[in-house]
């Protein structure tokens, strides 16, 4: 026998029962397509191991508290509004002994009575495993004081995330409601197919599945989910994953709507190396799509004239055009997303998108690029605010400028605390919580935050946003060689993108680095030549809490004008 501590997953489908007396056929198609496109992808993807698959449920093992509770999460929003099938899930850790296929312990036991005790589509916790959480995911919980289970000796502290009503199904596992039903291109991800019966490969078909659909889902503009293509679906990816004892060939293929190919590549690897690339296949693959697809519609705009665009349009071009390290785009993103807005006053996407850009082109010091759209400001933060069905993505980028305007920091934690409870998963939200985390000078909650986009959101419009609030972050927790390390690989790819040169000085400077220091200064001011201390102040409205005070003192020693 072996014992080890794990972390359990449990869940059951509600009225399992009933739903079979009433369509046997029609429950057991549903969960089958659960099974396959949700359930098997989301638990692969956070390196969880089905040890049990009955009819009503499954017993997963996960090697942190983390993952699992990841998975329940990702699992119940993507669940959210299914017309057939609702889960109770319940998560314990502890030890646990494997004999044979089967295991056993009292974190079995213990998550299975939690399991009981969650509602329809929610999640029960133990005190154990809330208390290894991180701040991503801490706020989603409920505490709801000890409680006696059947068959467990001692009274258990359960926390609680009860199924949130007003939330759509959302395969992307991204912000519910952001985006849903506008004139975006759509991708079906098919899973990814094998005729290798090795629990391994079958595993990691499903990892692939995961991969592809967090890393496709997460661009903003490109409605991707794990389905099979039908005849709203623009484009398909479909991927089989062939193997030969410990050879592996992945074979992928993007089609359009019409079923004509547009690519196909393959994929060759050695099992023994499967997670490494796992990871190498699904970001080229993601990366490829992405690219070709961006060609595709960025093609078909280029034919339109602004005035012959529809609001949509208008929209999904300043997307794809944004690129935060360059001015001119900022310019020309703000630009359509304002055409859009005139095109279609109700677009409250379109009001998002308009406040995120111009709340990342402000504070990335890009003043010239952004005066235009200022006085619009308030304009579109009312019209947002007064419209029905915002997603927490435009809730929170309202937060943030009503911050900069009154600088009420209790509100501010708890709207991003409220936000995180409602969307944990949503690259907008961990991206302006990161920053809202690091304005009011709580590093290790903003890295929090800016790891688990980074996991989630590498193809994110946002991404560079990103890269530059660890950095910060970094430096405002006193890791100044980790600041160096991360911002020097970001600038391979952002070479004039003013926040990093900004916190490489103040590293730098607080290394002792002067001549370094400098470097990074004449790079700063020859994108940003006005740049000084009280011109970052004035535009970002950090707390006077030690993780500022830090970023503004390196800045001083590597000699940026006050």
């Amino acid at each position: 026998m072996e014992r080890r501590l794990a972390a359990i997953l449990a869940a059951d489908v509600v009225g399992y029962s009933r739903l079979m007396g009433a369509d046997e056929a029609g429950t057991l198609a549903a969960l089958r397509k659960l099974r396959a496109e949700l359930f098997g992808p989301v638990v692969a993807g956070q390196r969880g191991k089905v040890i049990k698959s009955m009819g009503d449920g499954w017993l997963v093992e996960f090697v942190s508290s983390v993952a699992a509770v990841s998975c329940a999460l990702q699992v119940q929003d993507r669940l959210a509004g299914h017309e057939t099938i609702k889960l109770r899930i319940g998560v314990h850790i502890g030890d646990v002994v494997h004999e044979a296929e089967d295991i056993f312990g009292n974190a079995v036991n213990v998550a299975a009575r939690l399991q009981e005790a969650a509602d329809p589509g929610g999640v029960a916790i133990s005190e154990a495993v809330y208390s290894s959480l991180d701040g991503t995911l801490s706020p989603s919980f409920e505490d709801t004081g000890l409680q006696e289970l059947k068959n467990i000796e001692r009274p258990v502290q359960i926390w609680m995330r009860a199924r949130q009503k007003d939330r759509q199904p959302d395969a992307r596992g991204q912000d519910p409601g952001r985006g849903q039903g506008i004139g975006f291109p759509r991708l079906a991800i098919e899973p990814v197919s094998t005729s290798d019966d090795r629990p391994e490969v079958r595993e990691l078909a499903d990892a692939l599945t995961s991969d592809l659909a967090t890393y496709l889902g997460s661009s903003e503009w490109l409605m991707a989910a794990t389905a099979e293509l039908t005849d709203n679906q623009n484009f398909a990816l479909r991927a089989t994953l062939r193997s030969r004892q410990e050879r592996l060939r992945l074979e992928a293929r993007l089609i359009d709507s019409s079923g004509n190919e547009i690519w196909a590549e393959k994929y060759d690897g050695e099992l023994a190396d499967s997670f490494d690339w796992q990871d190498r296949v699904g970001e080229a693959v993601a990366s490829t799509v992405l690219g070709l697809i961006r060609d595709v519609e960025r093609q078909q705009l280029a034919t339109k004239s602004i005035e012959e665009m529809s609001a949509e349009e208008c929209l999904l071009y300043g997307i794809l055009d944004w690129n935060v390290g360059d001015a001119e785009a900022v310019k020309r993103s703000l630009g359509f997303c304002r055409s859009a807005i005139e095109k279609d006053p109700t677009f409250i996407f379109a009001y998002g998108s308009a406040l995120s850009f111009l709340f990342a082109g402000f504070h990335a010091g890009y003043k010239d690029a952004v005066a235009e759209f200022l006085p619009y400001y308030g304009e579109w933060l009312e019209k947002v605010s007064s419209l029905p069905s915002a997603s927490a993505a435009e809730e929170i980028c309202i937060a943030l400028v009503l911050y900069q305007r009154h600088r009420d920091e209790t509100v501010l934690r708890r709207k991003i605390n409220e936000l995180l409870r409602r969307a944990p998963f949503s690259a907008l939200v961990l991206t302006w919580a990161g920053w809202g985390w690091v304005w009011l000078g709580e590093p290790e909650r903003a890295i929090d935050c800016f790891r688990k986009f980074e996991r989630l959101g590498r193809f994110h419009p946002h991404s560079e946003a990103v890269a530059s609030g660890v950095a910060l972050a970094l430096v405002q927790a006193g890791r100044d060689e980790a600041v160096i390390e991360h911002a020097q690989k970001a600038l391979e790819i952002m070479k004039d993108y003013p926040s990093l040169y900004r916190t490489l000085a103040a590293a730098y400077g607080h290394l002792g680095r002067r001549e370094d220091a400098s470097v990074m200064l004449s790079q700063l001011l020859r994108l940003l030549p006005d740049e000084t201390i009280s011109a970052i102040r004035k535009r970002s409205p950090f707390v006077d809490a030690p993780g500022p005070q830090r970023y503004f003192e390196g800045l001083r020693l590597a000699g940026l004008p006050e």
